[in-house]
């Protein structure tokens, strides 16, 4: 059985791949693992919590850069073709 506090912080992680993936914050919240009674009260909580927040952003940043290699990829092959 996991301690608490790592299965709390495999909750969060899948939280944000939810949100990530366009799940409004109460399905992702459901999808981590929380239960119905208290994901409201969850989602409230995580939504401000520094380390989502920041591994959000970071998300947000890698998706970032990784569309603009793409799109210069395909500029580059468009030009040499």
């Amino acid at each position: 059985m996991l301690a608490p506090r790592l299965r709390t912080d495999l909750r969060r992680e899948k939280f944000v791949e939810g949100l990530l993936q366009g799940k409004n914050l109460t399905q992702a919240a459901r999808d981590a693992g929380c239960p119905k009674t208290s994901s409201s009260v969850l989602v409230h909580d995580w939504i401000k919590d520094p380390y989502i927040q920041a591994k959000i952003a970071r998300r947000q940043k890698e998706a970032e850069i990784e569309t603009n290699e793409i799109i210069g990829n395909l500029v580059h092959l468009s030009r040499h073709d």
